[in-house]
């Protein structure tokens, strides 16, 4: 017989949050001040189904001659041509893990795909410090866990048993 536990009982794990304001020398009078929280279990299946959604809004299926639904427009470059924004599955892996983490206060806009996926084009500076923000929340919030082999192991696994020695 098998034991079920009540998890309906049972309080959900708490998040961590925390805020920061992201600068990028180059633009230092456009700061982003951001709260990113921890993900729990689900939520971390859902970065994968926005990766989806990402790629469906951006790039469509090609070789399926489905076309995007939205196009992104182009940016300066720092000589002043028009540029596109080169999309691909990381960058969205990183768009969609902050998107998720992506806490809203209340009276603030949330920060947008297509801001971020410009943010990662014209922020030269600014893009890496949130994506390593966005992973240490991530590192943050994984479950530590303790696997048990139920193997038991050798007092001293460094000393030879002396079998097979000449005495």
């Amino acid at each position: 017989m098998m034991n079920i536990p009540n998890f309906f009982q049972m309080q959900a794990i708490a998040a961590e949050e925390e805020t920061r304001t992201i600068t990028d020398p180059r633009f230092p009078d456009q700061p982003l001040t951001i709260t990113l929280h921890t993900l729990d279990i689900p939520e971390r299946h859902l970065v994968s189904d926005l990766v989806d959604e990402l790629t469906a809004t951006y790039i469509g299926d090609p070789l399926n001659g489905i076309a995007p639904k939205v196009k992104l427009g182009k940016v300066r470059d720092s000589k002043g041509r028009l540029v596109d924004i080169k999309l691909s599955n990381n960058l969205f892996w990183s768009v969609a893990r902050i998107l998720t983490q992506q806490v809203i206060q209340r009276g603030n806009q949330p920060v947008k795909a297509d801001n971020l996926l410009y943010c990662s084009k014209v922020w030269e500076t600014g893009w890496p410090a949130l994506t390593s923000f966005s992973a240490e929340m991530e590192q943050r919030g994984k479950p530590k866990v303790e696997i048990q082999t139920g193997l038991v192991e050798d007092e001293d696994p460094g000393k030879d048993s002396g079998e097979g020695e000449a005495g």
